[in-house]
């Protein structure tokens, strides 16, 4: 787990990089750690005039419980939005991730997006990890729905790969 940017100006902490299908694709997503003092964070850059919606894709992959958090601020770091995230631990360790697609609607003006492992282990091991992914932003006006994580999409076909614990790849 490290420090990274992308090339789109996304910056994550306690992360690792995994691969993950899902609806047909392959993605690369941003797995939040969730160890004391070691809770993974990502921040997204500021965007423009706000959306009609905001989509994002989360990921249990271990047999971990999680708990994270999604919060919406303007470009003055006042808090716009918020909203937890939690799943119980399950039985055995998902083969291929439980994925829950989300949706935020409506944002004005200028805001970024941080989401936040909130776990409250107090384990120093590496654990209650959280994936997130395809995070798509809808313009205000209707627009097309783009991946905005689009540095870290995977590209080429990899139709027969699906998420292996411990990968770790370079942006």
């Amino acid at each position: 787990y490290s420090t990274r940017t992308t090339t789109a100006g996304w910056n994550a902490t306690y992360t690792a990089v995994e691969n993950y299908t899902y609806n047909s694709k392959s993605y690369r997503a941003f797995k939040m750690n969730g160890k004391k003092g070691g809770l993974g964070k990502i921040t997204s850059p500021l965007f423009s005039d706000g959306c009609s919606a905001i989509s994002f894709v989360y990921g249990q992959t271990h047999k971990d419980a999680i708990k994270f958090d999604v919060k919406i601020y303007d470009k003055n770091n006042v808090e716009l939005f918020s909203k937890s995230y939690s799943a119980s631990k399950p039985d055995a360790a998902p083969t291929a991730g439980v994925l829950v697609e989300e949706t935020i609607t409506g944002v004005e003006g200028d805001f970024y997006v941080v989401f936040a492992n909130t776990s409250t282990s107090t384990s120093t091991s590496n654990g209650y990890r959280v994936s997130i992914m395809n995070v798509c932003i809808t313009s205000a006006g209707g627009g097309t729905e783009e991946p905005v994580l689009s540095s870290i999409e995977i590209s080429g076909d990899l139709t027969n790969k699906t998420y292996e614990e411990g990968d770790e790849l370079d942006l």
